[in-house]
């Protein structure tokens, strides 16, 4: 799709927000690494997204020539666009800043910056979800054996036991993680794994929070229970929830969480 000199290129600072748009213009929004171009023709809507670092997203003039663009007809007649965030598709591997023994029956909570997703949608006489896109393109990674693995994202980010609000990078989410031993053994924390498609996101004063998570360690070679509380914390009590879990709300399941495999595996390690 080529820009005629008649319609404008609009750039949106906004970020988690319904948007009016019209026909004779293109509008533009940077959010984390993703670019994001959208135009409107009566009731079709064209969308163009790219994770080029080399844009020059200062220059709300330019538009790549060759974009992509994935072009959706709309039955009813389109009044908005509504960008809202999302947990990522996958589960995420995360390592502590620091390794450490969760000793017997001891709990600890740490957090976690996570990268949503944008999840586009248009509002006619319902709203109506287009597509999601990465706000940050994460490495992938394998997490269990060769048999029981599965494919995650890695977290380059570590877990620590105390983090400060950004709300200058409104595409990330702090996630808090309370983890409890409930074996009869200690615990050694090297990486674990987040299944956070099941978090409730909100916002307070400008920042994402996911619920809290607890992750009950039973033993080695058992599977973790894994409980979602579906409120934010008592510290975040005011906070507006803003998007629902990815997957319908499950508050307990049971998976593996933790490394507890040794040697040459994949567990845990980038994935290029």
């Amino acid at each position: 799709m080529k820009r005629t000199d008649d319609m404008k290129l609009k750039r949106l600072t906004g970020n988690w927000n319904t948007y009016n748009i019209s026909d004779d213009q293109f509008y533009y929004w940077k959010i984390g690494e993703a670019n994001l171009w959208i135009r409107r023709d009566k009731n079709e809507i064209y969308i163009a997204t790219s994770h080029d670092k080399n844009i020059a997203a200062q220059n709300i003039d330019h538009m790549p020539e060759d974009l992509e663009w994935a072009r959706f007809a709309i039955k009813e007649e389109i009044i908005s666009i509504e960008l809202t965030p999302a947990m990522p598709d996958r589960p995420l591997v995360v390592k502590p800043e620091a390794s450490f023994y969760l000793t017997v029956g001891t709990k600890r909570t740490i957090y976690v910056r996570i990268p949503v997703w944008i999840c586009i949608s248009i509002v006619a006489k319902a709203k109506n979800k287009l597509l999601g896109i990465p706000s940050v393109i994460l490495s992938n990674t394998w997490f269990g054996d060769l048999v029981d693995g599965e494919l995650c994202y890695w977290l380059s980010s570590g877990a620590r036991s105390k983090i400060e609000p950004d709300p200058s990078r409104p595409y990330m989410t702090i996630c808090p993680i309370t983890l409890q031993n409930e074996s009869d053994e200690n615990l050694l924390v090297e990486k674990f794994v987040v299944r956070a498609d099941n978090s409730t996101l909100f916002v307070y004063n400008g920042q994402l929070y996911t619920d809290e998570i607890l992750i009950s360690f039973k033993g080695k070679d058992k599977f973790s229970s894994i409980a979602f509380k579906g409120r934010p914390r008592k510290e975040f009590s005011g906070a507006t929830r803003i998007a629902d879990p990815k997957k319908k709300q499950n508050k307990k399941i049971l998976a593996k969480s933790f490394d507890s495999i040794k040697g040459d595996h994949l567990l845990g390690m980038p994935i290029k």
